[in-house]
């Protein structure tokens, strides 16, 4: 991953936010408010140690040709770190967070993730800090090693995902373009606009470090405390 640079004067955090709720309405038809929710999505990705809980961010649609893989490119334009898969083994998966650290965006999860019991542990695993991890028994001598599965992720798919991966998880309901809407495609044009975003978001990020790890956002008011552990950090960052 290249390393980039902090933009280079003091970045207003409604400004930034306006920025890329229009980026991602520009790419993608969003139902109402998830541009909101896919911006501080991606602020998350900068900011991710500094919480206790990562809601994965999963991205369904009934049918094909609903714009989860655009969605998902928009995402790998502007998140921390973005790594883009569309197929991943177990232990590809948490050996690849352990190195790299990644926004992890992993794209066709229906085709190799409903019959993967695996795979939706290790996912699953990385939801809370505390937990983020595997041990697998590595080398002749069978060595238990631990291996760090705590990396934001976001996962697209037909269908609605395993209970388990929807329970920790903030939905986000794509369907096809109607006649009359229109999007725009992805090209390198973009690509300056895209950088100077990141580089908002670092500087907005480093500005506020101190803010951000002190921030303590009303509980929502839900009889299940999982659903309202996903969204503390979204609200935090808000």
């Amino acid at each position: 991953f290249p390393e980039e640079e902090p933009w280079h004067e003091t970045v207003d955090g409604s400004e930034l936010m306006a920025s890329l709720e229009e980026i991602f309405n520009r790419f993608s038809v969003l139902p109402k408010g998830s541009a909101v929710t896919a911006a501080l999505w991606t602020i998350l990705t900068y900011t991710f140690n500094l919480w206790r809980t990562l809601p994965l961010l999963t991205i369904v649609s009934p049918e094909k040709r609903c714009g989860k893989t655009t969605f998902l490119t928009t995402l790998s334009k502007l998140c921390n770190r973005p790594l883009a898969v569309s197929n991943i083994s177990p232990a590809a998966l948490y050996r690849t967070i352990a190195v790299f650290k990644p926004a992890l965006l992993i794209d066709e999860g229906d085709s190799f993730l409903n019959d993967n019991e695996e795979l939706r542990g290790v996912i699953n695993s990385g939801h809370t800090k505390d937990a983020a991890f595997v041990i697998r028994c590595e080398g002749d001598d069978h060595k238990p090693v631990r291996f760090s599965t705590w990396c934001p992720k976001a996962l697209a798919m037909i269908g609605n995902p395993p209970d388990t991966i929807q329970d920790r998880s903030i939905m986000l309901y794509l369907r096809r373009k109607l006649s009359d809407e229109r999007t725009a495609a992805h090209a390198e044009e973009y690509d300056e606009e895209f950088a100077s975003v990141r580089a908002k978001i670092l500087r907005w990020v480093a500005d506020h470090d101190t803010a951000l790890r002190l921030a303590k956002p009303e509980r929502l008011n839900s009889r299940n405390d999982r659903p309202v552990d996903h969204w503390m950090p979204i609200l935090a960052l808000a």
